[in-house]
């Protein structure tokens, strides 16, 4: 009796007796965690294991107790970066290809790109194993999982549970739980192999010291690929490369032994940019007399240049390169790797699709949705911000962008209002990533901005506000790869990890201040900015929570009054953001501020909001109205200059002008004062400010 991968979402009573009937200990998780709450629960007195309790869980997350289950125990093989875990098992000479097999693997995942969880029976007579982790550049990426060291089962949420960040553990394949594999012996060798302590990747010994005879046996680029790519990449192949450039082929046989430090440089400079490069830079240099794993990779990680180019290696080693067939017919020998477009895939691959991570090709009825009750949308702010979008917030240099973002983090961190306009519906963890301003300048903003808060949201904002200070670091969400197209950087993973593992509680809000610092490629360039905008929904993804990004305004900004247009470089920012504000200043009074916003995907904007900035750099909501403030500007330039109304029109209407406002706009302001009795217009003859239009000039 299977329990097959057909059944609705929705952990049901049915479903549960299956599980069980199958010899599977459960234990009962709150919907939307991760983990149990209950003291004891890994005690095998707590855990579930009769189908008459099958109610005890119904609607709620259910876990699978590993090390309690029968007739023999069970285990996962969780996979949490999916590139570095292949790359470290493949030097042990396994493959992630060779667990999945269409009609008979048990395996599962979130969602989240590169993860995915394999689950298997131990061996008859096998006792629960310890559980052990695997690290690559202090990144957990590969974990077994069955039991802790004192022999209490681990436990891990089985579809279709919901995990943390709203979305529905999916089973990946139709799942039999009664004809669940046992895990090969090889992995279960190597799991037992593992010491107590995480394992750490880099080591100074030969990289090469563990890789099993029957890969060592393959030629270097043959290696390259099966440790760090599938046959599949859109780089630059490696292995074309090395059958036309002496120079690579040279470097890679040899692995830099003889290699001076000038001419390894520039096979870096080359190898880094290719197919599994990355570690093909590793072979290239591990026969040199003084490698040393750690100090190579720091070196192949500072090189950020483009591909070396042919002239670079003439005027190092000559020799390779007089005889070469392509001298003085290419540029760089890495157009070499791309004179065919496919690249033959080692055995086994290509990789599983469920593996590389695209979301599959669902279609909804509108029946479907249409039978179910319409969602409401969810707001961090109300009105103001929803849940779960990317946001942006664009604004000319100086203007006090970043203090606006610091005041909405303290609004939703404090559970309170942003400027007794838009209330929190509740506290929200906010995390505000600052490529600009040190620790110590977002020290002296929040402070400023706290001590006029209550003790109660003071106490909040200690607690849910988290900074993150990288002013001094070169943190690229995205970056150009070898052959000029926009690539999202591990910086993105690191990021989310980090954030994930130092907070213990959701995320509701990550600001990036401000994409320029965390921006590669061209700003110009459409696509390198749609890339950049996904780096940003991937981030939302991994953390689910929603982003908002800081940007400039472009130069012809100024004078055209707030647009989406407005933003700096390509179109494709505004377009890729689903909610857009810009706040401008006044020409006449610089601290004056208007608050408008210019897009919105998810229903009526809000209202402009002008805002006045305080002696120390905070804002306040005007006490004035924002017409006020215009009628002022326009009085203060009337006042005294003799001008007729076309006079007034030609000298301070239109883009660029001082006022900042249209023909129309002086027009209908014009009108408006004249209504009001503020001025006094007779036709062809200078205006003139009446004694209503003073005191209003005069008024605080």
């Amino acid at each position: 009796m299977g329990v097959k991968n057909n059944v609705a979402s929705g952990n049901n009573k049915r479903k549960i007796e299956q599980l069980l009937q199958s010899g599977l200990a459960l234990v009962s998780v709150p919907s939307g965690e991760k983990g149990p709450r209950v003291r004891g629960w890994n005690e095998r007195e707590n855990v579930i294991t009769d189908p008459v309790d099958a109610h005890r869980l119904e609607g709620l997350n259910v876990g699978l107790a590993h090390a309690y289950c029968t007739p023999t125990p069970t285990c996962a093989v969780d996979v949490d970066n999916l590139t570095k875990a292949q790359e470290w098992l493949r030097t042990r000479g396994l493959n992630l290809n060779d667990l999945y097999i269409p009609d008979g693997s048990v395996c599962f995942t979130s969602r989240q790109p590169g993860r995915i969880k394999f689950l298997f029976r131990l061996p008859a007579g096998q006792s629960p194993v310890p559980t052990r982790q695997v690290l690559v550049d202090g990144e957990v990426v590969l974990e077994f999982r069955c039991a802790s060291e004192n022999g209490k089962t681990v436990q891990d949420l089985l579809p279709p549970s919901i995990h943390p960040s709203g979305r529905e553990y999916v089973w990946v394949t139709d799942v039999d739980i009664d004809a669940m594999p046992t895990l090969p012996e090889e992995w279960l060798a190597l799991w037992l192999g593992l010491e107590r302590a995480s394992v750490p990747e880099k080591q100074t010994q030969n990289i090469f010291e563990n890789v099993p005879d029957h890969i060592k046996r393959l030629g270097p680029c043959e290696l390259t690929q099966r440790l760090t790519g599938y046959g599949q990449s859109d780089k630059p192949s490696l292995r074309l490369i090395e059958q036309e450039c002496e120079q690579v082929a040279e470097a890679m046989r040899t692995g830099g032994a003889s290699r001076a430090e000038p001419l390894w440089r520039a096979d870096i400079g080359l190898i880094k940019h290719t197919d599994g490069g990355d570690f093909a830079c590793h072979q290239a240099s591990s026969k040199h007399p003084s490698y040393s794993h750690d100090e190579t990779e720091r070196k192949i990680q500072a090189y950020d240049a483009g591909p070396t180019t042919c002239q670079h290696y003439q005027n190092l080693n000559p020799g390779s390169c007089r005889a070469c067939k392509h001298h003085g017919h290419i540029k760089s020998p890495i157009v070499l790797g791309r004179q065919t477009a496919i690249v033959e895939p080692c055995e086994g691959e290509p990789l599983p699709a469920i593996l590389r991570f695209r979301e599959p090709f669902t279609l909804v009825s509108a029946g479907s949705l249409l039978s179910r009750p319409v969602p409401p949308r969810e707001f961090l702010l109300l009105d103001f911000l929803p849940k779960s979008i990317i946001g942006g917030l664009v604004a000319p240099g100086g203007t006090g962008k970043s203090m606006l973002a610091m005041h909405i983090g303290v609004a939703l961190s404090g559970g309170t209002s942003l400027f007794a306009r838009y209330f929190a519906p509740k506290p929200g963890v906010v995390v505000y990533l600052s490529g600009e301003d040190d620790e110590h300048e977002m020290h002296r903003r929040l402070s400023r901005i706290v001590s006029a808060e209550s003790a109660r949201t003071q106490e909040l904002v200690k607690k849910n506000f988290h900074l993150l200070d990288r002013s001094e670091q070169f943190d690229l969400f995205t970056k150009k790869d070898g052959v000029g197209e926009a690539e999202i950087t591990q910086v993105v993973t690191e990021l989310a990890t980090a954030i994930r593992e130092q907070i213990d509680t959701d995320v509701a809000l990550l600001i990036v201040d401000p994409a320029a610092r965390f921006r590669g490629g061209e700003e110009n360039s459409a696509s390198d900015v749609n890339r950049f905008i996904q780096a940003l929904y991937r981030l939302r993804e991994m953390l689910g929570c929603s982003v908002l990004v800081l940007h400039h305004v472009n130069k012809g900004a100024r004078g055209n009054g707030a647009s989406q247009n407005n933003a700096r470089g390509s179109s494709a920012f505004a377009d890729g953001v689903r909610l857009m504000y810009e706040l401008n200043p006044s020409d006449q009074m610089p601290s004056v501020l208007q608050l408008t916003c210019v897009k919105s995907n998810y229903g009526k904007r809000p209202e402009p909001l002008t805002l006045l900035q305080q002696p120390d750099g905070t804002l306040a909501p005007s006490t004035h109205s924002t017409q006020d403030m215009r009628h002022k500007m326009v009085l203060k330039e009337l006042h005294g200059a003799g001008l007729t109304k076309q006079q007034f029109k030609s000298n301070f209407g239109g883009k660029g002008k001082k006022l900042g406002m249209s023909d129309r706009e002086i027009r209908d302001v014009l009108t408006d004062l004249e209504t009001r009795g503020l001025i006094e217009v007779t036709e062809r003859q200078p205006m003139r400010v009446t004694e209503a239009g003073e005191k209003l000039l005069t008024a605080g």
